[in-house]
């Protein structure tokens, strides 16, 4: 084999890495988003806790038009989950679980969750 052909070889083999390196990038509310990834609870106070889903793959937010505060971001792997009482407490049983939720996202407030966004969930998921 000739050392082009090598090369050729091994190009070809690293562009599938380079491919999946690449996040997906999700759009602000008003769209319905779908992210995957696991959940946390993050806080220790009763009635301060907050979900967390740490994202399987990172995600991209592309800016978004009717929000100020609404700026790209390149790589997001945390999402604060807003949901009602009665759907935080069935979360909070699966803490620790592979999870999807769907979604509007919009900015999060600095938080102990570390967040940059937040995914206030829509019914039925």
């Amino acid at each position: 084999m000739t050392y082009l052909h090598r090369l050729a070889l091994l190009c070809a083999a690293c562009l599938p890495l380079a491919t999946e390196a690449a996040p997906r990038c999700l759009a602000y509310a008003p769209a319905v988003s779908s992210i995957g990834g696991r959940l946390e609870k993050v806080g220790k106070a009763p009635g301060e806790e907050s979900l967390v889903l740490v994202l399987m793959q990172p995600a991209c937010m592309a800016a978004g038009r009717e929000q100020a505060d609404a700026k790209a971001i390149k790589q997001v792997q945390r999402v604060l989950i807003v949901a009602d009482a009665r759907r935080h407490a069935q979360l909070s049983k699966r803490v620790g679980q592979r999870m999807s939720l769907r979604g509007r996202l919009s900015p999060a407030a600095a938080g102990p969750h570390r967040a940059p966004l937040q995914l206030a969930l829509v019914m039925p998921e």
